[in-house]
């Protein structure tokens, strides 16, 4: 990746000018301190550091943690911490110390290991990082031997991907999950994505007259600031075909449905009108909120059918609920300092 379009998203995602220049600042010093330094992959560091740094853009990550991204692969030195400050120093010098910890820890099963870089974390920002390394790293992976590309592609489903929805990344999980998958099982991971791509007018639709349906419904009782279709992710297909034991066809009878209030008070009037206009389905309605997820991850979920017979799953959350849901806990600023045994 080049510089211009690095800026150019950053202004994209709503980064002040300030922070842009300060991101700027951390892409020259790299440039110096990684010129010429390549990759097994044939790239250079320095784009490679800034692909990383766009997939914490695009997460919405605060600034110190992709000023880190930015420089991470360096050595230690005076002019760092002099330019950047002791904590973007000590951010740099974790996600190398987290890389020395993996490679001491080769042969422990996935769960310890993700215990273990939890564990020894002085905070869990870091993890941030090195879940878009992976990503990239994924992403340029054609260097390797087969077999190698399905070793480090099983390594990020059974370790990585966990923990980043241990985080609450979701958009980082589900493309550690789908690109993972496609480079272990492509026959599948093809036949998948031809299906979504043949199916989605037909799905849209099903999706719009869902929305529709919704809102007449609704009227003026719960104001909803938001609504729209939940994405389909190719490697949750794959997982609910292989648990649930159904065709591939037979999951698109389910309508993904997110929908955004104001408040919480407004989910539960939402999910009482749903209830009593619309036939819920038995064992499908989760109360995220009054009991979130381990991972913080607040909801509500329930399922419901439609006139026309087709299930509806929806989700319903304030926009407070629905941004965390996104971008996860390690995104957001006021979780700066948490320790590592929090998450557990």
């Amino acid at each position: 990746m080049e510089k211009e379009p690095f800026y150019a998203l950053c202004q994209r995602f709503g980064y002040k000018q300030d922070v842009v220049n300060k991101l700027a600042e951390a892409v020259d010093f790299a440039d110096k301190n990684l010129a010429g330094k390549k990759r097994l992959a044939g790239d250079t560091y320095l784009c490679h550091n800034l692909r990383v740094g766009s997939i914490l853009i695009e997460n919405r990550s605060e600034p110190e943690i992709i000023m880190t991204a930015i420089l991470h692969g360096m050595e230690y030195h005076d002019d760092l911490e002099e330019t950047f400050g002791k904590e973007i120093c000590q951010l740099v010098q974790e996600v190398k110390e987290l890389q020395r910890i993996k490679s001491k820890n080769t042969q422990v099963e996935a769960e310890a290991l993700r215990r273990i870089l939890l564990t020894a974390l002085k905070d869990v920002r870091v993890i941030l990082v090195k879940l878009a390394n992976k990503l990239d790293n994924l992403k340029t992976i054609q260097v390797f031997h087969p077999d190698e590309q399905k070793r480090l592609a099983e390594e990020v489903l059974e370790v990585y991907a966990p923990l980043a929805y241990r985080l609450g990344v979701d958009k980082i999980r589900t493309q550690l999950e789908d690109v993972a998958f496609q480079i272990i099982n492509p026959k599948k991971y093809n036949e998948i994505s031809s299906f979504l791509e043949e199916s989605r007018e037909e799905r849209e639709k099903r999706v719009e007259e869902a929305i529709d349906l919704i809102n007449n419904l609704v009227e003026d009782k719960v104001e909803i600031s938001k609504i729209k279709g939940r994405p389909k992710q190719i490697y949750s297909i794959h997982k609910k075909i292989q648990n649930k034991g159904v065709r591939l066809q037979q999951l698109f009878d389910l309508i993904g449905i997110r929908a955004v209030v104001p408040e919480i008070k407004d989910c539960y009037a939402l999910l009482g009108v749903l209830h009593e206009k619309l036939e819920p389905i038995d064992g499908r309605l989760k109360d995220y909120i009054a009991n979130p997820k381990p991972n913080f991850y607040r909801s509500l979920h329930t399922g419901v059918k439609l006139p026309n017979g087709k299930i509806a799953e929806v989700q319903i959350r304030t926009p407070e609920m629905d941004e965390f849901a996104e971008e996860g806990l390690a995104s957001h600023w006021r979780y700066k300092g948490m320790k590592s045994d929090q998450l557990f």
